[in-house]
C-alpha cells in the first residue's frame, strides 16, 4: 500500500463511500454498521465486494469506533489484529497465533477483533478451525473478514455472520471523488478523462490512486490510458526475471498491480511468496527486488 493510498482513507464514517443499501427498514448499511461499532454488538461480520470498494478501510474504522481511537492507531493497538488470508491460511496458523490472541482477555474488558483479508483463501482446515474458534471465543473477539469472493466463504462462518456487500462506487459518486483527488495532487484533466479512467476501473478507488494519481502528480492529463503492467509478457518469458527487468528499465510498471496480474496469471499458486514480496515493497523494499522475489514462483 503506498503513502498516498494510506492517506485518502477514509477516517470517519461520512468519508466512507458507498453502503447505502437499505437491507433494514430505512437504515443503511452503513449506519447499521456504525451502529454495531459504537455498542459493540457484533460478535462475527463479513465485508465482500470487488478490490479497492472499502473493505479493509471499513474494518479499521470499525475498530477505531469501538475502541474509541483515531483509525491511524489501530494498527498498533494490542487488541487490534490482521491478517492476510492468502498467506496466514493455514489450521497451524489458526490453532496458533489466532486462538491465542482471541483467547487472551483485555484488562479494560473491551473485545478483541481480528480481521481477516482475502479470507476466501483460508484452507477448508482452517475454517473449520475458525467456526469453533468464532463460537468458543464470542464472548471475547470481533471477527471480521473480508472477502473478494463471497462464494469461497459460503458454509458455516459465512451463515454466522452478518453479512455487507461493498459493491463499486457508483460513477457519479466516482467522478465527484476523482476530480477532488485531482485538485488535491495539482492534476489538470481533460474533461473527458474521469468517464475514461471510471470505465477501465470500475470503481476500485485503490487502483485508481496507484495507477492514476500518483504517477501523474503535478502533471496535465489531456490523453490517458491504462498503465500496463505486461505481466502476460513477463510470464510467458522463458526467463521471466530477465524479461521484468528489461522492460522495467524502460518504462514504470506500478508493482502491486503486476503482483497481483502474475499472481492470478500463476494460477494462484504459492501465495505466500507473493505476499512477502508485496509485504517488503509496501514496507519501502525495492521494487525490483521485490517483484524479482515473486517471480520464483512461477514454475514452467
Amino acid at each position: 500500500m503506498s503513502v498516498l493510498q494510506e492517506e485518502n482513507r477514509p477516517r470517519t464514517w461520512d468519508q466512507l463511500i458507498g453502503l447505502e443499501h437499505k437491507s433494514n427498514g430505512e437504515d443503511t448499511d452503513k449506519s447499521i454498521l456504525k451502529y454495531l461499532a459504537e455498542t459493540g454488538f457484533a460478535r462475527s461480520l463479513i465485508f465482500m465486494g470487488p478490490a479497492g470498494t472499502g473493505k479493509t478501510s471499513a474494518s479499521r474504522l470499525f475498530a477505531a469506533t469501538y475502541f474509541k481511537i483515531s483509525t491511524d492507531e489501530v494498527l498498533d493497538y494490542p487488541y487490534y489484529k490482521e491478517y492476510n488470508a492468502a498467506g496466514d491460511r493455514g489450521i497451524d496458523v489458526i490453532r496458533g497465533p489466532v486462538q491465542t490472541f482471541a483467547d487472551i482477555p483485555t484488562p479494560d474488558g473491551t473485545c478483541r477483533i481480528l480481521m481477516f483479508d482475502e479470507a476466501e483463501g483460508l484452507t477448508p482446515d482452517a475454517k473449520q478451525a475458525l467456526k469453533k474458534i468464532v463460537e468458543g471465543y464470542a464472548y471475547n473477539c470481533i471477527f471480521i473478514f473480508c472477502t473478494n469472493n463471497a462464494e469461497k466463504l459460503k458454509g458455516p462462518i459465512f451463515s454466522r455472520s452478518k453479512q455487507f456487500r461493498f459493491d463499486p462506487i457508483p460513477e457519479d459518486q466516482y467522478t465527484e471523488w476523482f476530480i477532488k483527488m485531482c485538485d488535491r495532487y495539482d492534476i489538470e484533466i481533460a474533461s473527458n478523462i474521469p468517464k475514461q479512467v471510471y470505465s477501465v476501473y470500475r470503481g476500485d478507488m485503490r487502483q485508481v490512486i496507484s495507477d492514476f494519481i500518483i504517477p501523474n502528480q503535478g502533471k496535465k492529463v489531456t490523453l490517458w490510458k491504462p498503465i500496463e503492467t505486461h505481466a502476460d509478457e513477463i510470464f510467458a518469458a522463458s526467463n521471466p526475471q530477465e524479461k521484468y527487468i528489461e522492460i522495467a528499465s524502460k518504462e514504470y510498471l506500478e508493482p502491486h498491480r503486476l503482483l497481483e496480474d502474475l499472481f492470478i496469471l500463476n494460477g494462484k499458486k504459492d501465495p505466500v511468496t507473493f505476499l512477502k514480496a508485496d509485504l517488503m515493497i509496501r514496507a519501502g523494499g525495492s521494487p525490483m527486488i521485490g517483484v524479482c522475489a515473486a517471480l520464483t514462483a512461477i514454475k514452467k
